[in-house]
């Protein structure tokens, strides 16, 4: 998927994030309003207010999409999560598999080119992963937590009911379609994607936020130099801070 294209599909969460991060949002209730007046170009859409949980403005937020790499924000709740637990540290070693390792190395994706012969810390992959959508960083943090991206998965969906995310269907942990992964796929047919709606996305940002803040010193980094590894520093550009040049030069 080339460049242009996948910040035209992330164009729905784009701006749906930027609405909830922009409020930082509490527990959802009786909604004020609701309609389009606001002229928000996304197709799906919430915004819901932090002290009082009344959600001020929705469009078609139950609408189920894939999320493309929206998925990572589960990936990374449940790795801030095994964090504070004391699962894992920071410094934690992560070794890459085939998998992984095969994933990354295909540029035309979001990634990072992992080497098997090196071992990442937890840090290193978060921030690839978080800053730079990395997909084989987000498959290795999975399988290190999960044992296998598999049994991540049946992690993400577990979580997701927890949190009220009833749309939530996830697939795989890093958002590629399953065309895409080929026979790594752990779950689902071969054009199958994950499905998240904006009201579940909503829900998940707003426990990031409330439950580990600290998540967005790092997924607010607009550039950083990913140098674990490799022998040519790799500029990693955020996705939202590239799609908001994007849009300023079209």
């Amino acid at each position: 998927m080339d460049f242009k294209k996948r910040l035209r599909r992330l164009a729905i969460f784009c701006a749906l994030f930027a609405l909830t991060l922009a409020a930082a949002f509490g527990p959802f209730s009786a909604k004020a309003w609701a309609d389009d007046s606001l002229d928000v170009k996304a197709k799906s859409a919430i915004l819901v207010d932090y002290n009082t949980g009344q959600i001020l403005f929705e469009k078609d937020a139950d609408h189920i999409y894939p999320p493309a790499s929206m998925t990572k924000m589960m990936t990374e709740y449940l790795v801030m999560k095994a964090l504070h637990s004391g699962k894992i540290s920071w410094n934690t070693k992560v070794n890459v598999s085939d998998y992984a390792y095969k994933i990354s190395q295909n540029r035309s994706f979001s990634n990072v080119p992992l080497k098997q012969d090196y071992q990442y810390t937890v840090r290193e992959l978060y921030e690839a992963m978080a800053i730079y959508s990395a997909n084989g960083a987000t498959i290795a943090l999975a399988e290190k937590l999960g044992g296998s991206e598999k049994n991540f998965v049946d992690l993400m969906n577990q979580t997701a009911k927890k949190l009220g995310m009833t749309h939530a269907h996830y697939i795989n942990s890093s958002g590629l379609d399953n065309v895409d992964l080929g026979k790594y796929a752990p779950y689902g047919g071969k054009n199958d994607s994950n499905e998240l709606s904006a009201r579940d996305i909503a829900k998940l940002a707003y426990h990031i936020v409330k439950d580990y803040p600290e998540a967005l010193h790092i997924s607010k980094v607009p550039l950083k130099k990913f140098t674990a590894g490799v022998d040519k520093p790799i500029q990693m550009v955020n996705e939202l801070y590239a799609a908001r040049i994007w849009d300023e030069h079209e």
